[in-house]
């Protein structure tokens, strides 16, 4: 899995999901990348989809599913500059960003 963007929309995701949630599911296939997760009460559910055409580059050839803490990746998020590229992919089933 390799997925770049240009957009912040990522970093709003995270950081509104690290408001509600400890950790949420990433899942990318050929169809697209989705963020969900259950509040800390589990009471809400909250599900984000993005379609590969939102990627500056987009190459998830098998599916990949990992559980992310949003506390951890909010600090990372806050590191990013405006113009800086997020690139996420996934090497021995770890996430690099």
């Amino acid at each position: 899995m390799r997925l770049e963007t240009s957009t912040d929309d990522f970093s709003t995701i995270i950081r509104t999901s690290s408001k509600l949630m400890d950790e949420i599911k990433l899942e990318c296939d050929q169809d697209g990348v989705r963020f969900s997760g259950l509040d800390k009460s589990h009471i809400c559910f909250m599900c984000s989809e993005f379609q590969p055409n939102h990627f500056l580059e987009y190459d998830c050839p098998e599916p990949v599913s990992l559980i992310i803490d949003t506390t951890e990746l909010v600090k990372v998020f806050s590191r990013k500059k405006k113009d800086d590229k997020l690139i996420i992919r996934d090497e021995k089933d770890n996430l690099v960003i």
